[in-house]
């Protein structure tokens, strides 16, 4: 059960963050590993670097860990609308799920160096090589299933669960990762309507 963190205990980290290996340093060298690229609007960088803050203070309330995949959550979603407006697309974004679906549509993002999942590999006997490990090519691009994962992720924790995982950081980096592709070739104003 969480409870409210006394004044003086506001620097002790929490017990789940030892479970895990995590120090505010680990966290930090970890959410600094992905920069924010410069083109990305200031009210999307605000949300990115807030989420990145919530993953270094989810040492000392692991909580936070999850408030900080929300707040990223909402970072794509803004970035996807205003990369919208700047694209003259019109049309309703309701959530994360739309949002996700037209940054994939545009070819806003994709699998590239800085965003894909590892290549699975199969073992396999050939003649040649004898037994030897080959490449899997994936079902589905790596964009295309952070764009289901991530709503449904979302809408978990927006709608009343209590999840409690350590997947914060991952989610705040694939999001950076995202925005910056959103926005690595366009300049958005940084103006919020």
């Amino acid at each position: 059960m969480e409870e409210l963190v006394e004044p003086d205990n506001i620097c002790e980290l929490d017990i789940r963050a030892g479970m895990f290996g995590w120090s505010p340093r680990e966290r930090h060298a970890l959410v600094s590993s992905v920069d924010i690229v410069e083109t990305v609007p200031e009210a999307v960088q605000r949300l990115l670097m807030t989420a990145k803050n919530l993953v270094v203070f989810s040492c000392f309330h692991y909580p936070f860990n999850m408030v900080a995949a929300q707040t990223a959550f909402s970072a794509i979603e803004l970035a996807v609308r205003l990369r919208s407006e700047a694209d003259g697309l019109s049309g309703n974004l309701r959530g994360l799920h739309d949002s996700m679906q037209r940054a994939i549509n545009q070819k806003w993002i994709a699998d590239d160096a800085t965003l894909s999942r590892p290549l699975r590999q199969q073992q396999v006997v050939s003649p040649e090589a004898g037994l030897t490990y080959v490449e899997v090519p994936a079902a589905e691009q790596f964009v295309e299933v952070l764009g289901k994962v991530f709503p449904k992720y979302r809408n978990e924790m927006a709608h009343g669960s209590s999840i409690m995982d350590n997947l914060g950081a991952d989610m705040v980096l694939d999001a950076n990762r995202i925005i910056n592709q959103i926005f690595r070739q366009t300049p958005v104003s940084n103006a919020l309507p």
